[in-house]
């Protein structure tokens, strides 16, 4: 009986373990989502894909550690869902199949691709990229061959690519300057501008039948969904502004039904309906687990002290105390630290090195650290008072601040490439 007991206790202690293990989520911070044609819903949660049941449920995880997933859109057929990734500070596309339930990506080793979309035909898939650094130009890609064509390039940045149903008509944004503009193009046409705003534009989606176009407005009140109706004349109308929306294209089960996320949910509404309802999911997600980082400092060889007693002499000191420097003292050195900080002075007996016309900065403390791109030359003062007196790190500016505050002028660490090491 004894024995039974500890058993049951054991399974007890298994069974909150693993509960303990994971966390189970009804919302996303940011979440985005596509609806597939047969009331399937795609998510991006915890910068992973999801796929929930029509009507909601439990959520099935299909990526594991990608950690970066964005805006998942189904293909046509069901079978594939794109997605937007990070992988190696390179934005790219990558293609999820579920029935190999195996990914690949679909995007070039040298470009930044953003805002996929599948064309009705299922066979290409329309994209953002910026190529060679001009800024962003939609392209389309073949699935099966993995040719690739530019469809645009204008000043600026054009993204959000959205076709309408039968495949013949191409909604974008396009954003220049402080310009932001909707953009429809009809087979065989020229682009119609259909607004230009101040507000930024984000997301369209045509209606099933083709009447309209809806798309976020980031106005001074907040995000709106708008619609740009596609009647002669054309109408720009705002249609919801009551809700945390996601700039995420919305999705249509049909020209009634709508999908999209709002307040870290998934939300479907009625076109003709004021409200929209919440349809639940749960998600059980497994805690990150961290890598440890070992960090392996640089080795300075340590040199054979001599015996007796040292003095450092230089020109000038920074002791990070004060917002300058001091001058005429030595440095009196024993065991090999700094033991004292005097006056100069006459020091017989001592083994004296002087230094000349340099700069002397007590201590080393050696940092393997992420600096800001706007490190001014007025930060090294601030650094030294801190006790940093050597950085090892990447930046830009690396060699011409190392020079700077190597000078009389400002004094700062001393900056090394993390590379060397």
């Amino acid at each position: 009986m004894h024995l039974r007991r500890l058993a049951i206790a054991a399974v007890v202690a298994l069974f909150f373990t693993a509960a303990d293990a994971q966390q189970t989520v009804t919302r996303g911070t940011d979440l985005s989502v596509d609806a597939a044609s047969d009331g399937r819903y795609a998510i991006d949660l915890s910068g992973e894909l999801w796929v929930v049941p029509g009507g909601g449920g439990d959520a099935r995880q299909l990526t594991r550690n990608v950690r970066s997933v964005q805006s998942p859109r189904w293909s046509p057929d069901r079978q594939h869902i794109v997605y937007q990734a990070t992988t190696d500070n390179r934005q790219g596309l990558w293609i999820y199949d579920l029935k190999s339930s195996t990914t690949r990506t679909i995007s070039s080793t040298s470009s930044f691709d953003s805002h996929p979309t599948w064309h009705p035909s299922g066979q290409r898939i329309t994209y953002a990229s910026d190529v060679d650094g001009s800024g962003l130009d939609l392209w389309e890609v073949d699935v099966p061959t993995g040719v690739r064509w530019r469809i645009t390039r204008l000043p600026g940045n054009e993204t959000a690519p959205a076709w309408s149903a039968n495949g013949r008509d191409l909604a974008y944004v396009h954003h220049d300057g402080e310009r932001w503009s909707l953009i429809l193009r009809r087979f065989a046409e020229a682009d119609e501008v259909l607004l230009t705003s101040h507000d930024k534009l984000a997301a369209p989606s045509f209606r099933p039948d083709g009447s309209l176009i809806v798309f976020f407005r980031h106005g001074a009140a907040g995000v709106t969904l708008d619609m740009a109706i596609l009647s002669q004349p054309r109408l720009i109308r705002e249609y919801a502004a009551n809700e945390q929306f996601k700039a995420a294209p919305v999705s249509w089960l049909d020209r009634q039904r709508m999908v999209y996320s709002a307040n870290g949910q998934i939300r479907q509404r009625d076109f003709d309906d004021w409200r929209s309802r919440a349809v639940p999911f749960l998600a059980s997600i497994q805690p990150e687990v961290e890598t440890p980082v070992v960090r392996v400092r640089p080795r300075f060889p340590w040199p054979d002290e001599p015996t007796g007693s040292i003095v450092i002499r230089a020109s000038r000191l920074f002791d990070g105390v004060r917002s300058g420097y001091r001058h005429d003292l030595d440095l009196l050195i024993g065991g090999g630290r700094i033991v004292a900080i005097e006056p100069r002075s006459e020091r017989h007996g001592a083994i004296l090195i002087d230094l000349g016309d340099l700069t002397i900065i007590p201590g080393l403390i050696d940092a393997d650290a992420r600096l800001p791109g706007q490190l001014s030359p007025g930060h090294g003062p601030d650094l030294l008072a801190t006790g940093i007196t050597t950085i090892v790190a990447n930046h830009p500016e690396l060699d011409r601040l190392d020079e700077l505050w190597a000078g009389k002028d400002m004094p700062g660490p001393r900056m090394l490439a993390s590379a060397q090491w």
